[in-house]
């Protein structure tokens, strides 16, 4: 599980370093907000999350959803996961945006 923390925690500091995030001078505390308001969310019941679940079957893959998959150990594990899109403004869909935590919306768009 350590391990697969810190692949996760790995390809978040790419992707945060390719879009320059890092030369941000408020940068830590973002991460810390990030963390807990994500948190946050996924400590939510069940109930909570279910108006953000994405449909893959229509290839919306924006939302809430969770999956079932092989760790470095090869055995299986749950993931519970949210998506949606931030830039271009264009592509943003704030219905998926989440509401709960309150304050998510406004770490969100500190990142912008």
């Amino acid at each position: 599980m350590l391990v697969e923390k810190s692949k996760f925690y790995h390809k978040i500091l790419l992707n945060l370093e390719a879009v320059k995030f890092f030369y941000r001078k408020d940068s830590a505390w973002l991460i810390k907000r990030l963390q807990e308001v994500g948190k946050e969310f996924f400590a939510l019941p069940q109930k909570e999350k279910e108006p953000y679940a994405n449909d893959s079957s229509n290839e919306n893959f924006e939302g809430h959803g969770t999956k079932m998959t092989k760790n470095h150990e090869e055995k299986v594990e749950w993931v519970d996961y949210f998506f949606h899109m931030m830039a271009p403004s264009s592509k943003a869909n704030y219905d998926k945006w989440l509401k709960n935590p309150p304050s998510y919306r406004f770490v969100i768009n500190k990142l912008n």
